[in-house]
C-alpha cells in the first residue's frame, strides 16, 4: 500500500516517528481511501466511524455496545489462551483449535526498535483503540479466572499438542511464501510420506488464508449446487398441493 508515501512521510526507518509528530488531519482522513485504518484500526473494523475517534463518550458507548454483541473477544497477544477459552465456550474438541503459525515476518523485518517516546505516541494516536483493548483485556482475564485452575492445565496440554502437530506436519526447513505482491513471509515445508488423513490436516493448516478462502467458497458452492439438485428432484414427488390455476368459464 506504501501508506508512508501517501501520508507524505516516506517509508524509511524514521517515517513512523515523523508521522507521529503531527498525525493526520480530519480532512485528509475523509479524502484518501482506506486512510481511516491509519488511526484506531480495531474500532474502525468493528464499525465505529472515524469522526467519533476524539469523542470519549461515543467511544465508551460503542465499547459497551460491542460488549453486548460478543460473548468472547479474543486477544491476539494471548492467542493460545483465547483459543482454549473459545473451545470451552463452543464445546469444541482440542483438535478443532490446533494450528500452525502463519504470516510470520522474516527475521530481517523484526529488527525495528521503537523508542519509548514513539511507543507512547502510538498509544496516544490510537487512544480509542487503547480504551477498547484495555476494556476487553480486563474482561478476558476475568473470564479465564472464572474457568478455574483446570484452565491452565488444559492450556498446557493444548500447547503440547500444538508442538506435536507441528513436528508431525512440518520439517525444520523454513521456506518463504508470497502473501501478496512483493511481500514474503515464513511458510512451512510439509513432510512427505504422511498418512492420508494427517497429510490433509497438515496441508489445511499450512495453506495461506486467501487460498483457504477459495477452498471454502468452492465447498460452499458445491453444497449449494447439491441442494438445488435435491430441490429439483423432490419438487414434483408430492402432488397434494400442486398449483391448479382457475379455469376460465
Amino acid at each position: 500500500m506504501k501508506v508512508g508515501y501517501r501520508l507524505g512521510v516516506g517509508n524509511g526507518p524514521d517515517s513512523l516517528q515523523t508521522f507521529l509528530k503531527n498525525g493526520v488531519s480530519f480532512s485528509k482522513f475523509n479524502s484518501v481511501k482506506a486512510l481511516p485504518l491509519v488511526r484506531n484500526p480495531l474500532l474502525y473494523d468493528l464499525g465505529l466511524s472515524f469522526k467519533y475517534y476524539q469523542n470519549l463518550t461515543a467511544v465508551n458507548e460503542y465499547i459497551q455496545f460491542l460488549d453486548k454483541q460478543f460473548d468472547l473477544v479474543m486477544i491476539m497477544d494471548y492467542f493460545d489462551e483465547s483459543l482454549v477459552l473459545m473451545k470451552r465456550l463452543l464445546c469444541w474438541h482440542m483438535e478443532d483449535i490446533l494450528y500452525l503459525k502463519l504470516n510470520e515476518r522474516q527475521d530481517k523485518e523484526k529488527n525495528t526498535v521503537l523508542t519509548d517516546d514513539v511507543r507512547e505516541n502510538v498509544k496516544r494516536w490510537n487512544k480509542a483503540d487503547v480504551l477498547l483493548y484495555e476494556y476487553f483485556n480486563k474482561s478476558f482475564w476475568k473470564k479465564i479466572e472464572n474457568e478455574g485452575e483446570d484452565f491452565y492445565k488444559e492450556l498446557t496440554i493444548f500447547r503440547e499438542r500444538k508442538s506435536d502437530i507441528k513436528r508431525a506436519c512440518a520439517t525444520n526447513e523454513t521456506r518463504l511464501q508470497t502473501v501478496y505482491a512483493g511481500k514474503l513471509v515464513k511458510g512451512y515445508t510439509i513432510r512427505t510420506g504422511l498418512r492420508k488423513g494427517l497429510q490433509t490436516i497438515c496441508e489445511k493448516m499450512a495453506i495461506r488464508e486467501n487460498s483457504y478462502l477459495v477452498y471454502l467458497r468452492n465447498k460452499h458452492d458445491q453444497g449449494l449446487q447439491m441442494e438445488m439438485e435435491e430441490d429439483n428432484e423432490t419438487w414434483d414427488l408430492e402432488q397434494h398441493l400442486v398449483y391448479e390455476p382457475v379455469k376460465p368459464v
